[in-house]
């Protein structure tokens, strides 16, 4: 049992980009707890970007039940918890967990906070990045594209403000998935 009383057998999935080449399954735990505070409403519907970022915080657990003690133990951390719309963590199995609605917007790219945010737990500035965690970044943010029926843009969080986010590595790992 995880911290909270949750049942980790009892956590959701859901499936974006059901049937297509994106499919992805996702952890979600949206009303598992407050993750963030959220900026303001928005419309729903398609997002005007997917931003990428990372955590700086760095976590080595592989299972569901250390992962979901890990996101528990951080959402407070920042200043802004965990505002991120999808987390993924690293390899064995680059789990992906939805802990913010896409149909909100959270304080995670300044003055882009209603687009969707693509996060790596790890400091990919000063770590590189494990074989295929970027690739499921980009699985999860095609997925979303399926899901919103249009193609959106792919950012990585310092084309937007001053920042390393989402480190070096991750940002090179962006622009070759791009072919730029």
């Amino acid at each position: 049992m995880a911290p909270g009383g949750v049942l980790v057998a009892d956590l959701e999935t859901l499936v974006i980009g059901e049937g297509s080449e994106w499919e992805v399954t996702v952890h979600d735990v949206r009303n598992s707890a407050a993750w963030a505070v959220e900026s303001f409403r928005r419309n729903p519907g398609p997002s005007q970007g997917i931003y990428w970022h990372h955590t700086v915080s760095r976590c080595e657990e592989q299972g569901v039940e250390e992962q979901y003690r890990w996101l528990l133990t951080h959402k407070d951390s920042g200043p802004y918890g965990l505002p991120y719309n999808f987390l993924t963590f690293g390899a064995p199995d680059f789990r992906v967990w939805y802990l913010c609605d896409v149909d909100k917007a959270w304080p995670h790219t300044y003055n882009h906070n209603d687009a969707t945010a693509v996060c790596g737990v790890g400091n990919w500035d000063v770590t590189p990045t494990p074989p295929g965690l970027a690739e499921k970044m980009w699985r999860v943010s095609h997925a979303l594209m399926v899901m919103w029926g249009q193609d959106i843009d792919v950012f990585g969080h310092r084309d937007t403000f001053a920042t390393a986010c989402p480190g070096r590595y991750l940002y090179a790992d962006l622009q070759t998935l791009k072919g730029t």
